[in-house]
């Protein structure tokens, strides 16, 4: 849903949230030629992480075009943080003995890192005896195994406390608490986007609507503090209030939102129309457990509205979870394989396939830079069984997917160790989707801006369209 770091679209809420991941408790291995999903209370749960691209102004993970670079004032904050960050490290895992306690003599005896943790124990000593200031040491366990994983060179590693991973588990299922909408950050214009506000949340009830744009919080104008630093001051604890300062048709409001609890809604829908034919618009913002449900819910309503196709938009959709995306595909593909996951070594560790239901409507699929992991699977496997042809640009890629391993004290860390793709294409990771239909975005406009405009304005909204109508009616 988001991530603090190099995502530009958001939900606005108290915890950050996951991706694609499997996590396992048992003797730390991930399980393997397992057929269904497992459940976090047997120790295992799956997913294929999804990455956490952004807007024209934070590119995914650093994945820039090879033209002219710029810096957001958060990529600068990010570099910087990491080279202090860099240079305590060796203190810190000094620490990290006095903070879990004594090595073992067996522990740095044998393996390959013997020697790390002799010297280890050996600083540990140091500091014992010596450090001037032993009792202003307040580093944690928490603290020195995100440290961990941040230097591992895992791009997609994740660590979570164990109240972090309970917070996460409930947004695997939709809920979360904050004030509940989806925005995206335009950094170089100072605002928040509101895309959309989630039924029945804090946000919709205190008046916040789609299309709002956010100039402050608290007072605060981000013109002044920037729109990062803005972005911070809104999560809080449930119960305390924030207020948001938006423009509307040209007016100023003020809506003082308290926090609480709300549903995320994966899937937002919409009826277009051209030439007095009907199409639906179906926009899947994140593959978690109830996107299945939502989409299936949206097909029948657009079914309802007498639809005859539809357009499946995963622009900045950063994926989400296995068992979402392989329950979404079996929902529209024919009979056969559809996902095929691989270890590290090239042998396959799953298959999954789809039973003989299949949604027959012409579909078409809208894809972007910011479109990774589940989505781009959903994109490649559309393409692949000529469900739906593929308008946009070329995705993130991203292929590969996390397993979840669960800590003796409760914590859960995500570890990249594994490939996924479909049975007809080889993997993409690191090289991406090229679309059907290339279709640039036109100048002025780019990924940040671009749910808050008018369909009518969309270029490659408007070009899956016309193609969808065109397959409609058979010219």
């Amino acid at each position: 849903m988001f991530s603090e770091e190099n995502t530009d679209n958001r939900e606005l809420t108290t915890e950050e949230n996951t991706e694609i991941e499997e996590v396992t408790t048992e003797d730390n291995q991930a399980p393997e030629n397992e057929t269904e999903q497992p459940t976090v209370d047997q120790g295992e749960t799956a997913v294929v992480e999804q990455n956490e691209p952004s807007g024209e102004s934070r590119q995914p993970k650093q994945k820039k075009t090879k033209n002219k670079k710029t810096y957001t004032r958060g990529q600068l904050v990010f570099v910087t943080c990491i080279a202090v960050f860099v240079s305590i490290v060796i203190t810190t895992q000094v620490l990290f003995i006095a903070l879990t306690g004594s090595i073992k003599k067996s522990t740095y005896e044998d393996g390959k890192n013997a020697e790390f943790f002799k010297l280890l124990n050996e600083l540990q000593g140091i500091y014992e005896a010596n450090y001037l200031y032993a009792d202003s040491m307040e580093i944690t366990t928490d603290e020195m195994l995100m440290q961990y994983v941040a230097l591992s060179g895992d791009r997609y590693a994740r660590y979570y406390t164990r109240e972090e991973w309970a917070a996460e588990q409930q947004s695997m299922i939709g809920q979360s608490a904050g004030i509940g909408c989806y925005v995206s950050l335009d950094i170089q214009n100072n605002c928040i986007y509101v895309i959309h506000v989630f039924k029945g949340s804090p946000a919709y009830e205190a008046g916040l609507r789609d299309k709002d744009v956010v100039i402050a919080v608290d007072g605060n104008l981000f013109e002044d503090i920037g729109v990062e630093a803005g972005y911070t001051m809104v999560p809080g604890k449930k119960g305390t209030a924030v207020t948001l300062t938006v423009m509307r048709n040209g007016k100023r409001f003020d809506f003082k939102i308290t926090r609480g609890d709300y549903t995320f809604e994966p899937v937002m829908i919409d009826v277009l129309e051209i030439e007095n034919h009907k199409i639906g618009y179906v926009h899947i913002i994140e593959f978690i457990d109830t996107t299945p449900e939502y989409f299936d819910i949206a097909v029948s309503k657009l079914k309802s509205e007498y639809c005859e196709g539809i357009i499946i938009d995963l622009r900045n959709n950063p994926g989400g979870q296995l068992n979402a995306i392989v329950s979404l595909l079996d929902y529209i593909e024919p009979k056969g394989e559809i996902v095929q996951i691989y270890k590290k070594d090239g042998t396959m560790l799953q298959s999954y396939k789809s039973d003989s239901r299949e949604l027959d409507m012409p579909l078409a699929v809208l894809c972007n830079e910011n479109t990774a992991s589940a989505a781009e699977l959903m994109t490649r496997s559309l393409m692949d069984t000529g469900k739906a042809e593929s308008y946009g640009v070329k995705t993130f890629g991203k292929g590969c997917g996390q397993s979840g391993y669960q800590l003796s004290n409760g914590s859960v860390v995500y570890v990249t160790s594994f490939y996924y793709k479909t049975p007809e294409s080889d993997n993409y990771d690191g090289i991406g989707i090229t679309p059907d239909h290339v279709v640039d975005y036109p100048e002025g406009v780019n990924s940040i801006n671009l749910f808050v405009q008018d369909h009518e304005d969309d270029v490659q909204l408007q070009a899956a369209l016309t193609g969808l109508y065109k397959s409609i009616i058979g010219d």
